[in-house]
């Protein structure tokens, strides 16, 4: 069968292909329109993925939805012309429950055969949370937590109290919780309340969830005035989220020991907004819960329209074999000739080399403390850069970080950088939680950096000494594998400063025409886009 899935209407708008069991495609609207956490109707996503696949809207056998429709709005009647409209479709239209979404993706993604699937979100449907149980080919619903009590709202509300923006600053609440200390822990347990059946509840005097903030007064009386965006940040705040941070850990902990007494399962599978606290994710596999954890690169909305097209293609009897462990590297590839146009067109003084010589001087540049574009093969789906559409740049200089900042992503300095370890030398800069065997391609676990290999690699080395390490290996992605390895050879050092292709307030570049936008506009000193070398004239 060949199956679309998307999501749209709540932020991050996305669509994927399944084209005979195999996720062949998968692309977020944003990339597209070039509009961050895009939430309008993924047109261009849609027609991405059927182009990929070689593929029409005629040829599709079946078009999911990542949620069931409220009964106050009319999606079931505008969905059907607005796939008619961006890809000719005009069967019917099913729906899969949002939660269900999210679970499905992580649970058939993984390779557990018997799991319990944990989905926590700010909202979706008529649940926040939700605890399913995977066996084999079935994936059953144990119980929901009901809407407004949602730990992702919680946390946007808090987000929002600390002076960013929500649903998009929640990760900057989390790098600011490293350098605070959790001295309003007591004040913050006041917001919610843990269950003894495994559940949780909100205090929901402090919030208003239908408002602009999402916070009550109640709530500045208890913590004092909240931050105004921008405004330098108060050693306060950085005592309030670490306070956050501590509380969701407590909430999350709680879920996950109810989840292990209830399934009774051996591993666990992760999903929800909640997927992408990388520091809350690590102490859940260290738990000793579960003998192993899995979490889909994608979390959010985003996956979700994976986990809604995975869900069908289960649901109508298809094998879950090839589902197993996808690639991240879902997008849009482009070829020599698409990118020596624009090239051309940009007026870029650049060079056309074979792979070998390419890595040798792309690892001469950065062991020169130069900052490289690195745009390689299909473009990564999720809000992570994996090694094909990133910046690079050495680990090893402590003014590194400062640099990048003050450069290319002109970001608040508390965010730190993530690094890219070969996979095989991980352990010895890095202390892993044991269920994950090494293993973290995708950038969603915080680890110890190894105290005697921190001054090797400072600009990667959080407050806390802890990073958000991604293992590369080399039949996950060969090129970036190598060029690790040639830098290695060049410096002692195995890992480099990986952080997304993009300027603070854009989505991650897209096409060549993006990679050299920003190329042009910023201080990279270098492109390494397929096989040319693009250098500042």
């Amino acid at each position: 069968m060949n199956i679309l899935g998307f999501s749209c209407f709540n932020h991050d708008s996305a669509a994927c292909l399944l084209r005979g069991g195999q996720l062949v495609a998968a692309v977020e609207e944003e990339r597209l329109t070039r509009v961050k956490h895009d939430d309008r109707f993924p047109t261009l996503a849609i027609q991405s993925v059927l182009a990929q696949g070689g593929l029409t809207g005629a040829d599709l056998d079946a078009v999911v939805f990542y949620e069931e429709p409220a009964p106050d709005t009319d999606l079931a009647e505008t969905l059907p012309a607005l796939l008619a409209e961006a890809c000719g479709y005009h069967g019917a239209l099913s729906f899969c429950d949002h939660h269900r979404a999210h679970a499905a993706f992580s649970y058939y993604g993984s390779l557990f055969d018997h799991a319990a699937v944990l989905t926590i979100d700010d909202t979706g449907g008529a649940g926040t949370t939700s605890l399913y149980v995977g066996r084999g080919r079935d994936l059953t619903l144990i119980n929901a937590t009901p809407h407004p009590h949602s730990l992702g709202l919680l946390y946007a509300a808090m987000t929002e109290y600390l002076g960013f923006e929500t649903f998009e600053g929640e990760y900057k609440a989390m790098g600011l919780a490293a350098y605070g200390k959790p001295l309003y822990g007591e004040a913050l347990q006041k917001l919610v309340s843990l269950q003894e059946d495994g559940g949780f509840c909100l205090d929901l005097s402090f919030f208003d969830f239908e408002a602009s903030p999402l916070f009550t007064d109640k709530l500045v009386a208890l913590l004092g005035p909240p931050r105004r965006p921008e405004a330098p940040m108060e050693s306060r705040f950085a005592d309030i989220a670490a306070s956050l941070q501590k509380l969701i850990e407590d909430v999350l902990l709680h879920l996950v020991r109810a989840a292990k007494n209830q399934t009774g399962a051996p591993d666990l599978c992760l999903s929800g907004s909640l997927g992408h606290n990388v520091v809350a994710n690590s102490l859940i596999a260290q738990s000793g819960l579960f003998d192993h954890v899995h979490i889909p690169f994608a979390c959010g909305n985003n996956g979700a329209a994976i986990g809604a097209a995975v869900d069908a293609h289960i649901q109508n009897g298809g094998e879950r074999s090839a589902l197993r462990n996808p690639s991240p590297y879902l997008g849009a590839d482009y070829t020599d000739q698409e990118i020596e146009a624009a090239l051309k067109q940009h007026n870029c003084v650049y060079e056309k080399l074979e792979a070998k010589a390419l890595l040798a001087k792309t690892a001469a540049l950065l062991a020169q403390n130069r900052v490289v574009g690195w745009f390689q093969g299909r473009m990564e789906f999720g809000p992570r850069a994996l090694g094909n559409r990133s910046l690079l740049a050495s680990a090893s200089g402590t003014a590194m970080k400062d640099l990048l900042n003050e450069r290319v992503k002109h970001r608040e300095t508390f965010r730190p950088f993530a690094p890219a370890v070969i996979a095989e030398k991980a352990g010895e800069y890095f202390d892993l939680p044991d269920s994950l065997s090494g293993h973290s391609p995708h950038m969603l676990y915080a680890a110890t950096v190894r105290p005697e290999k921190r001054a090797a690699i400072p600009a990667v080395t959080h407050e806390d000494g802890s990073a958000r390490p991604q293992t590369v290996a080399h039949e996950n992605n060969p090129l970036f594998y190598d060029l690790l390895r040639q830098y290695e050879a060049l410096t002692g050092i195995p890992i480099l400063i990986n952080t997304s292709f993009n300027v603070r307030g854009e989505p991650i570049v897209a096409s060549p025409a993006d990679a050299l936008r920003c190329f042009q506009s910023t201080g990279i000193d270098a492109l390494a886009m397929g096989c040319f070398l693009v250098r500042k004239s």
